[in-house]
């Protein structure tokens, strides 16, 4: 009997607004976002796959645009033509069965989608028409689904390679806020089914929570935001009856998200800085199809000249050009201003400067300045000299900021 392989995606969330990018960088994330599932599709072409299964969340609403339809149908249609089925549950964004009114998406031969909670089983057949494996998949009904679909699924058995289609949030996977935690369920949910592998949906972060059964969420085909980080794509699966899953990640996304942290401590002019930044882009090799977002750190008598009017997007668009990368952001929310001691030596301020440094350099006790904490003091002499360093982290530009009349 031969394996039974298959690609498996989920949360493409096509129709993505995008909200509060500008509209290159929004024309240029819907255009890669449906490039990469594009690629999806090619791979499955070209590696003469049985079938295409799509964990649920296609669509980022139950109300599709009709250009996003347009662009899926097109796509479907060459998997049709190829002889691989398609098999699509819905999921929480997506949930098809509750859309508004009478329309409804007319799909191609070959294409399943399950949209009821209750778990449907279908057959897969190779172009010949062998009967290679069964699918099971059970969709959202409405956009909170709060029952555990997993519970319901059959216990399967036979020869065939079977495989279940979820989206679904399981018990301590991914960083799900409580009100995003879909289909809730738990690992002990897709165990003793029988089913030889769980396609999974809604956490956009691939990982496998179960190796027995194997249980794959395939993340999202690419990030959706500067939080999701890193290469993302689709899984080239392969279950062998009797001998397991062999899964394989292949990267789809035309661009990714990365964000680094800079210290830009020691960068006195805006040549320095740049300089200090291209320096680190280079270094960790970001380059063409990089989204980059860079929270720059530490302390810089450059912090207000950045925040004012467009300075951080001027540099960061000067960079990205000379650097090949796709996009760029500076974020100065974690920068502080430069404590000019040398400003003011004279007066309530000055001495209050004065007390910080002579407090951090050990020359003055911290006993007659201590409030009351909310904790004890570490007991060894060193760690509660490093404990009580620490509260003054920030101490000389909060002083100055107000002087300045600044909330600090």
């Amino acid at each position: 009997m031969s394996a039974f392989r298959f690609v498996h995606t989920a949360d493409v969330h096509l129709d993505m607004p995008f909200a509060s990018k500008s509209p290159e960088l929004r024309r240029l994330l819907a255009d890669s976002l449906r490039r990469s599932f594009e690629r999806a599709v090619d791979l499955a072409i070209g590696e003469r796959v049985h079938a295409f299964l799509i964990a649920g969340d296609l669509f980022q609403k139950r109300d599709p645009s009709i250009a996003a339809e347009t662009f899926l149908l097109a796509q479907m249609r060459r998997l049709s033509a190829a002889g691989i089925h398609v098999f699509y549950c819905t999921g929480n964004h997506d949930p098809l069965r509750a859309a508004a009114g009478a329309r409804r998406i007319e799909w191609p031969e070959g294409v399943e989608v399950f949209l009821e909670g209750v778990p449907a089983r279908r057959d897969v057949l190779a172009p010949d028409g062998r009967l290679v494996a069964r699918v099971t998949g059970a969709g959202h009904e409405g956009p909170a689904v709060g029952e555990n679909l997993a519970a319901r699924f059959p216990a399967v058995s036979g020869p065939l390679p079977e495989v279940a289609l979820l989206h679904a949030s399981i018990e301590g996977v991914g960083d799900l806020a409580p009100d995003d935690r879909y289909a809730p369920c738990a690992t002990r949910d897709l165990r003793g089914k029988g089913y030889d592998y769980w396609a999974l949906g809604h956490v956009h972060k691939r990982s496998a929570p179960l190796n027995d059964p194997p249980a794959h969420y395939s993340g999202s085909p690419m990030g959706l935001d500067r939080t999701e980080t890193g290469e993302k794509g689709a899984l080239l699966v392969e279950v062998v009856p009797g001998g397991g899953a062999r899964v394989e990640f292949r990267p789809t996304a035309p661009v990714r998200w990365e964000e680094i942290g800079i210290d830009a401590a020691g960068a006195s002019s805006v040549e320095a800085l740049r300089r200090h930044l291209r320096e680190r882009i280079v270094a960790e090799g970001y380059g063409e199809g990089v989204l980059l977002s860079i929270e720059m750190e530490g302390s810089s008598p450059l912090k207000r000249a950045l925040e004012e009017g467009e300075g951080a997007a001027e540099l960061a668009g000067d960079l990205a050009a000379e650097t090949g990368l796709a996009f760029l952001a500076i974020r100065t929310g974690r920068l502080r201003p430069l404590a000019d001691e040398g400003r003011a030596r004279i007066g309530p301020l000055g001495a209050a400067l004065d007390l910080v440094a002579a407090l951090r350099e050990g020359r003055e006790p911290f006993d007659p300045f201590l409030p009351e904490l909310a904790r004890p003091l570490p007991e060894d002499a060193e760690e509660r000299g490093r404990f009580l360093r620490a509260l003054l982290d920030g101490a000389e530009e909060e002083l100055i900021d107000r002087a300045r009349g600044e909330e600090p």
